[in-house]
């Protein structure tokens, strides 16, 4: 992520340059202006990780059945399918 410092004027002194920077750093919008900052939600973070852990069980489950298929985790695996399908 990049903080895009807006130019200053020419006849700025030092003191308002420090300042300018001062707002910026603490996320206030430079000179009045509102920044649309996109934010996620603390939802959407939590969807994301739910669908990581799915996607792990998944790959598991599918190293499982590639590597053992008389395994008793395949036999589950295959028997959940035939359920779901």
């Amino acid at each position: 992520m990049s903080i895009v410092v807006p130019p200053a004027p020419s006849q700025e002194s030092a003191s308002a340059i420090m300042e300018r920077l001062a707002r910026l750093s603490q996320d206030e919008a430079p000179e009045g202006q509102r920044a649309c900052a996109m934010r996620q939600p603390r939802a959407l973070l939590i969807a994301s990780c739910l669908l990581s852990a799915g996607g792990m069980l998944l790959l598991i489950c599918a190293i499982a059945v590639t590597c053992t298929p008389h395994a008793a985790l395949s036999q589950v695996v295959f028997l959940v399918c035939e359920t779901l399908l």
